[in-house]
Order: structure tokens, then sequence, then C-alpha cells
């Protein structure tokens, strides 16, 4: 008995990049029909819910589980006790498994400290289902933040200097957002911008730089638009974050969905790489422990940490 050939192998591969590509283009389509439904039925109501808020300036930490909890808790002290800085603090959660009694005594701790359960927050109607967990966390607790203008910050980011001076920036006050860049554009898939008719950002700009989601701050009010159509994008994450490298872009993508490109306000200054030094028989080497974000002015502004970065000393590149 013959065994399979080459050509059936190819054969075989050619199948799966068809079916593939089929798949592809028919979620693509279904999303572009949900689009024209979420614009036309859910708009007024989001704006409406979006905007609804009790205080004006804030940091929110998304975090849950005992190693985010540990690092959201370094990350508010540090703020409080070393950067003197007394913007409320707001600790989001989506369920009362993500947070545990130990963590929530030190975090009551923290002067101005407040824990939010995101899993009582009322949905938006548009796939109002939709299970709110990794990355899409981050998107929702900037959605349903009880601040006018949100900071919000990885559980692993520490600001290097009091934050509150970042929403008096001129560049904030013009645009009502700052974002941060990212070096790495490899993952992302014009298909997210061309599905829509959308220009590709990066299309024809050699300048161009991802965006990186550890920090971001944004006036809710000014961009209510944009955060529904981060809702949607959230919504359908399945589709799009596998082709956008997670949340990280998807901020970009809100923004041109409500036909705001021109107000997306992005550093256009990479990230430094920060090392920390690892002793080991060998010797001593320097291993990345995060990355260090600059400000408009280039100064350091804050440190985004990695796994080897958590707990040890830090050497700027």
């Amino acid at each position: 008995m013959k065994g399979p050939c080459v050509s059936d192998a190819w054969l075989v591969l050619f199948v799966i990049v068809v079916v593939h590509s089929a798949a592809t283009a028919t979620k693509s389509q279904r999303i572009i029909l949900d689009k024209h439904v979420f614009k036309d039925t859910y708009a007024a109501y989001a704006l409406h819910d979006i905007s609804q808020v009790k205080e004006q300036k804030g940091i929110v930490f998304p975090c849950g589980g005992t190693k985010q909890l540990a690092n959201a808790y370094v990350g508010a002290r540090v703020i409080r006790n070393y950067l003197h800085c007394n913007l409320p603090i707001e600790i989001a959660y989506y369920g009362a498994h993500e947070m545990d009694t130990y963590h929530e005594s030190l975090f009551k701790g923290i002067s101005n400290t407040k824990l939010t359960d995101l899993s009582a927050v009322k949905h938006l109607e548009y796939k109002a289902d939709f299970v709110v967990t990794s990355f899409a966390i981050k998107a929702f607790a900037i959605i349903h933040s009880s601040f006018a203008e949100v900071l919000c910050l990885d559980c692993d980011n520490i600001p290097l200097y009091n934050p509150s001076t970042l929403f008096t920036a001129p560049q904030y006050q013009q645009h009502g957002n700052i974002f941060w860049s990212d070096p790495n554009i490899n993952s992302l898939d014009p298909l997210v911008y061309q599905m829509f008719g959308l220009p590709v950002p990066w299309e024809g700009r050699e300048d161009f730089l991802a965006s990186e989601s550890g920090q971001i701050l944004i006036n809710r009010q000014q961009h209510t638009d944009v955060l529904y159509w981060l809702w949607y994008v959230t919504a359908n994450s399945d589709f799009f974050y596998p082709r956008m490298h997670g949340d990280k872009d998807t901020y970009c993508l809100a923004f041109a969905l409500a036909n705001k490109t021109s107000q997306y306000n992005q550093i256009r200054s990479g990230p430094q790489l920060g090392l920390t030094p690892w002793k080991r028989p060998e010797g001593l080497f320097y291993v990345s422990a995060g990355f260090v974000q600059p400000d408009f002015a280039n100064s350091t502004a804050f440190y985004h940490r990695l796994s080897m970065g958590r707990n040890s000393t830090l050497l700027v590149l």
C-alpha cells in the first residue's frame, strides 16, 4: 500500500488554508454587519452610560489574583507614599474570586483608594453577555471608571514621578489623551483596518510605532464616542486580539472607528530597555527587567516591569 505523497500533503495544506481564509472572511463580514447595528442601535445608550462620572481625575489599576494584586499594591503605595500624588486610586477587578481579604485590607490602608468589582457593573447593551477576561478587563475598567479623566496603569507599572502632572501637559490638554509607543509592529494585521475601509496607519510611514497599553491617559467625557467603539472592538476580541497582539492597538483602532484619528495622541519616542543584574556561577549578567517609558520631554515617566523586574534593581539603557 502506497503512503501519502508530497502532493497529497500540499493538497491538505491548501484545503486548510482555504477553510481558514473562508472562516476569517465570514467572521470579518459578521463584525462589519455588527458595526452598523452597533452604531444605529446602541450608540446613544452607550454615550449616556459611559458619560456618567462621580469624580474628575483618578488612577485605575485593572487587576485580579494574588500576583496582580500584590503588584498593584506596590504601585499604589509608590504613588501615594513616595511620589506624594493625591489623586484617587481605583483598584478594578472582575468577580469576588479575583480579590482576597488580605489584599483588601492592604488597599484600605492606602488613603483615597477604593475597590471596584467590575462584575457588578452593568454591561453596555451590545454583547452584554461578553465574558470579561485577560486584556479585556483593562478596556472594561476604563469604560466603566467613575473618573472623568483616567490614568489606567497595568498592575506591574510604576510611575517615576508624580503622575498628576500628566493631566496638565499641553499635549493632553489639546487632545484629551496620551498613548505610549511599543517598538514591535510585526504582529499587527492590516485586515483590522482594511475591513472597515480605513487607512492602515503604518503603511507608508517609516516612523510608525505600535502602541503599548501599560499606561493610558484619556478624558472619558471628551472621547466617550471612542470608548463605545472600544467596547465594540473588545466585545469582538476573539477576532481582533490575535491580529493586534492583544489590546495594545485596539485603542488606536477605536479612534479611527470614531473618525477621530487626528485626535489620537501618541508619544513617538519608543521605550528604553530596563536591565537588572543577575549573578550566576559563570559571572554577572544583565537581563531584561522591563521597559522605561518617556514623557513628551523625553524624561523617564514609567517603569513597566517584566517578570524579572518585579523584585529587582534597575539599570536603564
